[in-house]
């Protein structure tokens, strides 16, 4: 078993030459080594520094788990060349002697082959990462003071790597920023420019995902005859994963809604466009909502979304009666109706995605329904201030958003 022989001592270099070439090699490592910006030229570095402080008489050796945990990566000097070597890392040592290793050791020579072997850990904090190993012949003599050689090389080597590891991760996290970025931009291309005023109608729209970008998606679209067709949705998933779907959806729906303008036809056609292209369990839940200035009714569709709300110019909450239609992309055999409401004058129609009910639900209000219509009944009948409202309750209830959050508020006017 390895052990630490506290008797076990070795004078230092013996004349000033030895000394000089020592020192010589020391401060080739401590001087390269903050330099280095790739981790194994770092690894190589203090491999070879080491083979040439102990001379060729010893063969060095270091492994170090890769900064993800999953894998590692070796080094062996001997006779004044490095090689890469095949280790299985911190893994292999047995769990009763792993704790031995997290300080120097001196391994005793064994009697018939090998020499003494000295060990230092690589150290991150208490998490070991790995190992400096030095072997000396059978017949050459390895103690205390090579041991606290090797310790103090192990522990410079164990800052560099913290350091290029920090630097690696916070370049990386830069690189996704800048990514995320950029999805963000496309992503939002798919979202439309509503105007705030349109014939007829007031319009607010809102979108905050809970990422840098989500699957939620909305569009606002004046039909020739005057009407006005809404549509809001989320796809199943988040992040990246979500924003693609999104980016797919919101397509198939512009190029639907440009020929096809009764909300339940829209999204028996979207539903038949999207369940080719959607894995199985993959879903889209949407509203489709068509309102006619004319003839004074908002039209609207359901497929598995939240059910829209109408708050009358009395202040008065409605909600849709139709019960919802399942979710697009889902069954094949499904279908969906349109429920018809009349709309006057001051009346507005709330399209939302299910992150506001997360975010309003409450133990005495599981769904967030009364806690929404309360909201909305006080409010002012404006559409801008409503959504502000909605966004506001749901950030005093949460530091951050829990889902992706849509709002789409229209107001029928003159």
């Amino acid at each position: 078993m390895p052990s630490i022989d506290d008797d076990t001592r070795v004078e230092g270099p013996d004349s000033a030459t030895e000394v000089l070439r020592r020192l010589r090699a020391l401060s080739r490592i401590s001087g390269r080594l903050p330099a280095i910006r790739e981790e194994n030229a770092l690894l190589q570095e203090v491999v070879s520094g080491l083979a040439r402080y102990y001379a060729e008489r010893c063969t060095v050796r270091v492994f170090v788990t890769d900064s993800g945990g999953e894998s590692s990566v070796g080094y062996i000097a001997s006779r004044s060349r490095v090689e890469p070597m095949a280790c299985a890392g911190i893994d292999a040592l047995a769990p009763l002697h792993r704790d031995l290793f997290v300080m120097p050791l001196i391994l005793e020579a064994d009697a018939e082959s090998r020499g003494t072997m000295l060990t230092a850990p690589l150290i991150d904090g208490t998490a070991l990462l790995g190992l400096l190993l030095v072997e000396g012949d059978p017949d050459m003599p390895l103690g205390q003071y090579e041991l606290e050689t090797l310790a103090g090389v192990a522990a410079q080597s164990s800052m560099a790597l913290q350091q290029l590891r920090s630097r690696g991760r916070m370049l990386e996290k830069r690189k996704m920023d800048r990514d995320f970025e950029v999805a963000c931009r496309i992503q939002r291309s798919f979202l439309p420019q509503v105007p705030e005023k349109l014939p007829h109608f007031r319009i607010a729209t809102r979108y905050q995902p809970a990422y840098h970008v989500g699957g939620d998606f909305y569009d606002v679209q004046p039909m020739s005859d005057g009407s006005l067709l809404a549509t809001i949705g989320d796809v199943s998933g988040k992040g990246i994963s979500g924003a693609l779907l999104m980016a797919r959806v919101t397509s198939e729906l512009r190029r639907i809604s440009n020929v096809v303008h009764d909300p339940a036809e829209i999204l028996f056609a979207l539903d038949a466009a999207l369940a080719p292209q959607i894995a199985d369990d993959g879903f889209v839940t949407a509203a489709c909502a068509r309102l006619d200035a004319a003839r004074g009714t908002c039209t609207v569709a359901n497929a598995g979304h939240v059910l829209p709300i109408l708050r009358r110019s009395s202040g008065e909450v409605q909600f849709f009666p139709l019960p919802s239609g399942p979710p697009l992309a889902m069954d094949r055999a499904q279908s969906w109706s349109n429920d018809v409401l009349r709309m006057e004058q001051g009346d507005i129609l709330l399209l939302m995605t299910d992150g506001v009910l997360d975010g309003l639900h409450t133990d005495e209000d599981q769904l967030g329904l009364r806690t929404l219509e309360t909201l909305i009944a006080s409010a002012r009948p404006d559409v801008a201030e409503i959504n502000a409202r909605i966004l506001e309750a749901v950030a005093t209830r949460h530091s951050g958003l829990v889902d992706d959050i849509t709002l789409v508020a229209i107001e029928l006017c003159e």
